[in-house]
């Protein structure tokens, strides 16, 4: 009987204008192998990537709002939008911020000296930059965008603080959650928390805008609260350490209308940021940038 010998081994050279067919139909396998694996790692980033942030920031849009600004706690104008069904005002607070990465106290030194008196309390017209996201908001201040006659049109007389803002008060609790600068995650940076945004947002609270603890909650929403001394002081400096990183907070929880509080103690924060081994090597200067130290 005839021995079949099997075939021999291909030898291709480069420059031939075709490769022999068992070259060929491994190459084309390879190929198409590659090119379904790499679509499949493609649809798993796809589908596995964090959702983009739907918050917003109007660049360079200048908006007049009119309600009663504040410059103790947090400062901040409250909003008037109506009556709800018991006849009772409803208001929304916005945050107050101011340009760059500053808070807004310094800006309303200056509308104070400007017209020459105390703002806290006044009803005003208050023109400046929508920052806005997840049902909370913030206005970017500068004083050119606000001459005295314009910010006082809406009028001039105080009304009492006492008698305008309710404060109820939720208890103690332990929250984890990750503090974020209040401007940047609402929509002036994206991404504005997480580790890759930490140095930006150290900055931006040593220049007084406003720190907040971001908690995710079991019914997949997120919940926000505006963290304060338990004297309603600020507490940013303290804060520094743990910002843009896991943490755990405990406080008692004050609602402000469409705001939370959360009042902490300032030697129980001590005690937290003095933990955090990553410190050491990330310093927020006076002059509001970070800088690294070397061992």
């Amino acid at each position: 009987m005839r021995k079949i010998l099997p075939p021999p081994d291909e030898f291709y050279v480069g420059y031939l204008p075709e490769a022999p067919n068992t070259t060929a139909t491994f190459l084309k396998n390879v190929v198409i192998g590659i090119g379904i694996v790499i679509a499949i790692l493609a649809l798993i980033l796809v589908l596995y990537q964090k959702k983009f942030s739907t918050n917003h920031f109007e660049f360079g849009i200048n908006t007049t709002v009119q309600g009663y600004l504040y410059t103790d706690q947090v400062p901040r104008i409250r909003v008037p939008l109506g009556k709800d069904f018991h006849g009772q005002e409803i208001y929304q607070t916005m945050l107050l911020v101011g340009f760059g990465k500053f808070g807004a106290s310094e800006a309303i030194a200056q509308l104070e000296q400007s017209t020459g008196v105390s703002l806290h309390g006044r009803f005003v017209a208050l023109t400046g930059s929508l920052i806005y996201g997840d049902g909370k908001a913030l206005l970017q201040i500068i004083p050119q965008d606000n001459p005295a006659e314009r910010l006082l049109a809406a009028g001039t007389s105080p009304m009492g603080h006492e008698e305008t803002l309710v404060l109820q008060s939720k208890g103690e609790t332990l929250l984890p959650g990750e503090v974020v600068d209040s401007k940047c995650f609402f929509g002036v940076m994206k991404p504005g928390e997480g580790k890759p945004h930490r140095s930006c947002a150290v900055r931006c609270i040593a220049g007084g805008i406003p720190p907040i603890l971001k908690v995710k909650q079991a019914n997949n929403k997120t919940a926000y609260y505006l963290i304060l001394a338990e004297d309603y002081t600020m507490v940013n400096q303290e804060i520094l350490p743990i910002v843009g990183q896991p943490v755990r907070l405990k406080g008692r929880v004050i609602q402000m209308e469409d705001w939370n509080l959360l009042l902490v103690n300032r030697q129980s924060l001590l005690s937290v940021t003095s933990q955090v081994n990553e410190w050491p090597g990330l310093l927020a200067l006076d002059k509001r940038f970070t800088l690294c130290q070397s061992e």
